[in-house]
C-alpha cells in the first residue's frame, strides 16, 4: 500500500517536467495562430507596406496610426496607414 502512494506521489512529481520540456518559447503574436513554428531567422519586413483597420473601431484606428508612426520613427520606413484609418482622424 505504501509502495503505491509512493509510486503515485512520484508519477505527479514527473508530469510537470514532461510538459515544460515539450513547450514552445512564447512568441507574443496578436492575434495568436492557429499553428505556429518557432524557427531560427530573420524576418524583413518590405521596404513600404500598408496598415490597415477596415471595420474596427475608432479608437482600434487610432492605435493604428500610432503604430504606424512609431514603427515609422524607430525603424526609418516608409509604413502608412490604408485610407480607412486615415479618415478616422477628421
Amino acid at each position: 500500500m505504501k509502495f503505491r502512494h509512493l509510486s503515485l506521489l512520484a508519477a505527479f512529481l514527473l508530469l510537470p517536467f514532461g510538459k515544460m520540456s515539450a513547450q514552445q518559447p512564447f512568441v507574443n503574436l496578436t492575434p495568436l495562430p492557429k499553428q505556429m513554428s518557432v524557427q531560427t531567422g530573420t524576418f524583413v519586413f518590405p521596404a513600404t507596406f500598408a496598415v490597415g483597420g477596415d471595420g474596427l473601431d475608432k479608437s482600434v484606428r487610432a492605435e493604428v496610426r500610432k503604430f504606424v508612426s512609431n514603427f515609422n520613427r524607430v525603424t526609418g520606413s516608409t509604413a502608412t496607414a490604408t485610407p480607412s484609418v486615415k479618415k478616422a482622424t477628421a
